[in-house]
């Protein structure tokens, strides 16, 4: 062979290793993302856990929910090592998304003496049940309002606003207890602005932060738990329901 030819040869070689170390430095590299990527991604799971291990440990205690705000605290040891916090804050409105029969309850052990205004979104019409105290006594008096725009039902009130944006105020007697607001036809997203001086909902707000930075937030609403509306009748009269 020839010096010519054999100095090619070694430069095709050369050239060949050196796009061979290329794909390894390459499948190397890309090895070692998808290693950091992957416990990247388990760091942020284990974080989320434990996030969300701090929620269920704050639903879990009824003392959390009174009308008294948590503020989010420093943070303590949690799940997998990470550090979690949280927070508790009542809200005094109510904003809610009801389906077609779903049902809606503004509690008031302390009573409500002014206007009450009710916004919503959709076609939907309304059922609004006031209990109230009457002498000792636990009365019901009943209202149904159409969506601004709606074919009226007999007996409806007809809600002022727009088609989109429905509005509906009412003058509940000082001495009410409890509200009931149920749709009808379809579902409805339904906004309470009223500034009510018992709770309606709380707001839970969790934190947690792994050994490496990763922070993780969940935030949930927890509504109050109330009987069910076939109920009102045994709860607020103290007599039973019979079925005949």
């Amino acid at each position: 062979m020839h010096k010519t030819e054999e100095g090619f040869v070694v430069i095709v070689t050369m050239l060949v290793m050196a796009g061979l170390l290329g794909i390894g430095l390459s499948v190397a590299n890309q090895s070692t993302q998808d290693i950091a990527d992957s416990g990247n991604e388990s760091e942020s799971v284990r974080v989320f856990n434990a996030a969300e291990a701090e929620v269920e440990s704050v639903l879990a205690n009824p003392d959390n929910f009174t009308a008294t705000a948590i503020p989010l605290t420093g943070a303590t040891d949690g799940l997998n090592g990470a550090l979690t916090r949280h927070s508790v804050t009542p809200q005094t409105s109510l904003k809610t998304y009801l389906p077609a029969g779903g049902v809606a309850t503004i509690d008031l052990p302390s009573g409500y003496g002014s206007t009450v205004t009710l916004n919503w979104d959709s076609a939907a019409a309304l059922m609004i049940a006031v209990y109230y105290e009457d002498a000792g006594t636990i009365k019901v008096r009943y209202e149904g309002v159409t969506a601004n725009g709606a074919t009226t039902i007999g007996g409806f009130a007809a809600a002022s606003g727009s088609p989109t944006a429905s509005i509906h105020t009412f003058n509940p007697t000082s001495d009410v207890r409890m509200i009931r607001i149920k749709s009808l036809l379809t579902g409805t997203n339904l906004s309470v602005p009223n500034s009510f001086s018992d709770p309606q909902y709380h707001l839970v707000r969790s934190e947690a932060t792994g050994t490496d930075g990763v922070s993780r937030a969940i935030e949930i609403a927890k509504m109050i738990e109330v009987p069910p509306a076939i109920l009102d009748y045994a709860v607020y009269s103290g007599e039973s329901i019979i079925k005949p």
